[in-house]
C-alpha cells in the first residue's frame, strides 16, 4: 500500500500550500472523514541543518497550521537517504507519515543498491514537487581560482587528484563533480560527507578546497568571501548574481 511522500523542495514558502492543497482536496470529497486524526511525522533522510532539513521544518509549520495538528520532524540520515526513506516505506499507511525525497534517495541510491529496502515508485504516493536547489561549484578562497576554467587548468596537470566535497555518495553534488571530471578530462577525487552541513564546515575551514553543494548551503559563505563561486547548475544565471556563470556556459568556456 502506498505511503505519502513529499518531494524535496527548496522554496519552502510555496511548499506548505502546495502539499496542503494536494492532500486536502481529495479528503474534502469524503463527507464525515476526519484527517489527520493523530500527529503527523515528516522524516528527513539527511542530517539536521541542511536544505532538506530546512524544507522539512517549513513544511511542518505549514501543515501544522493548515490542519491544526502537531507535526514532528525526524532526521534519519544514512545510506544516501535510504535509511529514512525506508522508515517511511515501512510505516503504517495511514497518511500521517511523510518523507522529504530527492534524486539521491529515490533515484540514484535505489538504482545503485543491490538490496534497496524499498521500491521508490510502488511504496510511495508522490504528493508534490515544489522546487530544487541548484548545485554550485565553489573553491576555498585560499586556492586562488576565480573561474571554472582556472580550476580545470589547476586540476589537469596535477599529479594528485584535486579533492572536492559533496553531501554524500549519489548526491547531486557528486553527480555534477563526476560529470565535470569526465567532460573536461581532469582528475577529481570525490570526498563524500554525511550531509551538506558537515561538508561545508570542512570546506570553509580550508581542510578541503573545492565543493559541489547546493546554493542554499554555500550562499552565506560565498557572500562572506570565504568561498568563491565558480559556476551554478541552473539553466539561467541568477538575477541577483548575474556574474556567476551557469555550469554549461563555464564548461564551454574552459
Amino acid at each position: 500500500m502506498h505511503r505519502h511522500l513529499a518531494a524535496v523542495a527548496i522554496i519552502g514558502v510555496l511548499a506548505g500550500s502546495a502539499v496542503t492543497q494536494t492532500v486536502a482536496q481529495p479528503l474534502a470529497q469524503t463527507p464525515g472523514q476526519t484527517w489527520p486524526s493523530k500527529p503527523m511525522r515528516i522524516v528527513v533522510p539527511w542530517p539536521p541543518g541542511g536544505s532538506a532539513d530546512m524544507i522539512g521544518r517549513i513544511l511542518a509549520e505549514h501543515l501544522g497550521n493548515a490542519f491544526a495538528q502537531s507535526v514532528v520532524v525526524e532526521n534519519r540520515p544514512g545510506a544516501s537517504g535510504m535509511v529514512g526513506s525506508a522508515a517511511v516505506a515501512h510505516s503504517d499507511p495511514d497518511g500521517t507519515t511523510f518523507a522529504i525525497s530527492g534524486i539521491p534517495s529515490h533515484v540514484v541510491a535505489p538504482a545503485t543498491s543491490a538490496n534497496a529496502p524499498f521500491d521508490p515508485v510502488k511504496d510511495f504516493t508522490h504528493i508534490a514537487y515544489v522546487g530544487g536547489a541548484p548545485i554550485v561549484i565553489t573553491a576555498h578562497a585560499s586556492l586562488g581560482v576565480k573561474s571554472l576554467a582556472q580550476l580545470v587548468a589547476l586540476a589537469r596537470p596535477s599529479g594528485n587528484a584535486l579533492g572536492y566535497v559533496s553531501p554524500g555518495v549519489g548526491s547531486l553534488g557528486h553527480m555534477v563533480g563526476e560529470y565535470l571530471a569526465r567532460k573536461d578530462d581532469i582528475r577529481l577525487e570525490h570526498i563524500p560527507y554525511k550531509g551538506g552541513v558537515h561538508a561545508v564546515t570542512d570546506l570553509i575551514a580550508g581542510h578541503v578546497k573545492v565543493g559541489a553543494m547546493t546554493w542554499t548551503t554555500t550562499r552565506p559563505h560565498i557572500r562572506a568571501g570565504t568561498l568563491t563561486a565558480l559556476a551554478v547548475s541552473s539553466a539561467r544565471r541568477f538575477a541577483d548574481d548575474p556574474d556567476l556563470p551557469t555550469l554549461s556556459w563555464a564548461m564551454a568556456s574552459s
